[in-house]
């Protein structure tokens, strides 16, 4: 719950600023261990010709906002499927 809210208040936030947002969830179930995380992508314009899309390749996030630190562990850990982070490039929030 904690982290639909935050997206939800990041989308509202880019939106309102003029940016083009587009947004992917994951809400795996917490219960079974599953993992659950958004991935936010912030631009200037949206050009129809060459749409772009909101799935973050692996170790090219700009900025990681952890909620749950095992959850924020996984999106950095290299051997993990859904690691989005890098050492160089990624700053983290958590």
């Amino acid at each position: 719950m904690g982290i639909g809210v935050c997206n939800k208040i990041l989308i509202t936030a880019g939106h309102l600023m003029g940016y083009h947002v587009q947004f992917l969830d994951k809400k795996g179930l917490a219960i079974r261990n599953g993992g659950v995380y958004s991935q936010l992508l912030f631009s200037k314009k949206w050009d129809a010709e060459k749409p772009v899309t909101p799935i973050i390749p692996q170790g090219k996030a700009d900025v990681l906002i952890g909620i749950d630190l095992l959850e924020a562990v996984r999106a950095m850990d290299p051997k993990q499927p859904y690691r989005v982070c890098s050492q160089e490039k990624t700053a983290a929030i958590v």
